[in-house]
């Protein structure tokens, strides 16, 4: 018999944006944007808001869900269960609504309220928001007598959004330290010089912040050009060190040999300072 209806989710995760960054866009059962990328209480806030966008040219309906994610080492976010005991931004924070539909260009704002009891712990309290689009139901095709001996299946893709939703009580503070710094040369004809190392994070905060890395000295190329740029790189509590590892300009291989580069972080949100760290290129 025909089995119907088996589906898959397509998530794209925002492992924390800056605020001046473009939509989230996920393509799909209409093209929703998401802003902002990421909901952060702290301070006096009690009150924000989420703006979703259908840019698809069809009508669609999102469900609006909040689960909890981990951040490995790489930096990708996986599901993960609810300690007994923990708590997390879910039950601090209230949403509304819980669905949306959305016509085409039509937007919708989703609302959160923050309410913390007064005992609660000093620290940093996350969840993450799903913004998930939901399939449209498929007409049952009739079935034939070639079709009833028949076993078949359709996979529908189901697309999803997950932003973060960060809670922060009291006095939070953060260190960062660049460790680990490598840099690899070109493993074969035309590939680029390859720069790896470790982000570490200590404290009782998350972090957000801009990356850059920079020629300090030697080589052929100028001293402070710019070789590679990442804005917006989360490193959140529960992990100790993300790894980075970037490709640089393969037209500068050449160029890149005998040089110092100059590898910067710079936090945009949470209280900790910038590091830097040098690392040569080989001659």
């Amino acid at each position: 018999m025909p089995l119907r209806g088996f589906s898959f989710l397509l998530l794209i995760t925002a492992l924390g944006l800056t605020a001046q960054a473009p939509p989230l866009v996920v393509k799909g059962v209409g093209d929703l944007a998401v802003v902002p990328h990421r909901v952060v209480f702290q301070g006096r806030d009690r009150a924000a808001e989420v703006m979703l966008r259908n840019d698809g040219s069809t009508s669609a309906t999102y469900r609006v869900l909040i689960k909890e994610m981990v951040m490995l080492p790489s930096g990708r976010l996986d599901d993960r269960t609810k300690g007994p005991a923990e708590i997390t931004a879910a039950d601090l924070v209230r949403m509304t609504p819980r669905q949306v539909e959305l016509k085409p260009g039509e937007v919708q704002m989703v609302r959160f309220q923050l309410r913390k009891p007064a005992e609660l712990a000093e620290g940093e309290y996350r969840s993450h928001v799903l913004f998930q689009a939901v399939p449209a139901a498929d007409v049952p095709e009739p079935e034939t007598a070639a079709t009833e001996q028949a076993l078949s299946f359709k996979l529908t893709p189901i697309f999803g959004i997950t932003i973060p939703i960060i809670v922060r009580h009291g006095n939070l503070k953060a260190q960062l330290a660049i460790s680990k710094a490598q840099a690899s040369p070109p493993e074969k004809a035309e590939a680029p010089w390859t720069l790896a190392f470790s982000l570490e994070r200590r404290g009782n905060s998350s972090v957000l912040g801009d990356l850059k890395v920079q020629v300090e000295k030697g080589g052929q190329l100028q001293r402070g050009l710019v070789l590679s740029q990442m804005k917006g790189i989360g490193i959140y509590t529960g992990l100790e060190a993300r790894e980075i590892r970037l490709a640089l300009d393969p037209a500068k291989r050449d160029a890149l040999k005998g040089a110092q580069l100059k590898i910067t972080f710079t936090p945009t949100d949470g209280n900790a300072s910038p590091v830097t760290a040098l690392v040569d290129v080989a001659g």
